[in-house]
Formats: C-alpha cells, structure tokens, sequence
C-alpha cells in the first residue's frame, strides 16, 4: 500500500496561517456535511507545551452531533504539542474503545521527546484520518495515523472509535 496516497487529503484542504497559534497546519471537512475527515500538523520544538486545553464550547459542539452514549469530546493533536482546544478541526468525539494510550505513546510522547531537545529546524509531521462506516455519519469509527518522526522513522496505526 502507497503509504503517503493512503495519509493523502482526501479535498482541498484548509490552510492555517503560520501566525495563528498551535502546530496544525491544515486540515479537511467533507463539502457534503461538514464531518472533519483528515488533519494535519507540523510539529516543531516551539509548539511544545504551547496548546490549550478543549473548550467547552467545542465540547458542547461536538456533544451536539451524532455520538454514542460514552462519548467523550478530545483533542487530535494534544495541547503538549501545541493543538489548540478552541478549534472544531482539533477536537472529535472519542468512543469507549478508543485506544487512548496508545494513541498518546505513539503520537504524543513519541513525537514530544523526538523534538524537545533539538533546534527549532527539526519537525515532526502527524497525519490523522477519519475513517467513517458511510458517506452520511458524521462521527469516525476508527482513526489512522501516521507520524514522520526528524529522524526518518514513521509510526503508523489505525484504532477503533466505537
């Protein structure tokens, strides 16, 4: 499998100015119904610990659209890598089977000590994916990553979100 056509956009994505806060850089909602189906941040030493924390605003949103009864709103690209909580492009309802900790150790953890004691020069690049079970469900039933680590290592994984 092509790996850099399977973490692809799957639209034109949006573009987040370099002078807005926090490290995602782009990201894509369907034109169809608005669902997030792919994000992606450029994570550099500078972004560490530089995010905030899910609003309750992007909560509530989230809470709003279809979910399961143990949903719970989460960030994709957590605050200690410089995701920002006020944003609906970093934030999706996480099921009960979502895999958090493997999620964290591989995205979160990994990439904070890849990039915390290099230059400002070396980047991190996480690609996450919604999968969703039809074209009309708004909420994703698994995601796929992908992290390109500054040193040429890539993870790769694909969880459950039921």
């Amino acid at each position: 499998m092509d790996n850099e056509e399977e973490y692809a956009s799957p639209f034109e994505p949006e573009r987040i100015a370099a002078s807005k806060p926090g490290s995602v850089r782009s990201y894509c909602v369907s034109p169809t119904n608005g669902r997030l189906e792919w994000i992606q941040a450029k994570i550099k030493r500078s972004h560490l610990n530089s995010g905030s924390a899910l609003s309750d605003d992007i909560g509530n949103f989230l809470l709003a659209g279809d979910k399961n009864p143990f949903d719970k709103p989460a960030l994709i690209i957590h605050q200690s890598l410089g995701g920002v909580g006020n944003e609906v492009y970093n934030a999706f309802l996480e099921g009960r089977s979502f895999d958090r900790e493997t999620f964290d150790n591989e995205v979160e953890s990994t990439v904070y000590y890849a990039l915390k004691d290099r230059d400002d020069l070396s980047e991190a690049l996480v690609t996450v994916k919604f999968i969703f079970r039809n074209d009309v469900v708004t909420r994703p039933y698994k995601l796929a990553y992908q992290v390109q680590l500054p040193n040429g290592d890539i993870i790769e994984n694909e969880l459950v979100n039921v």
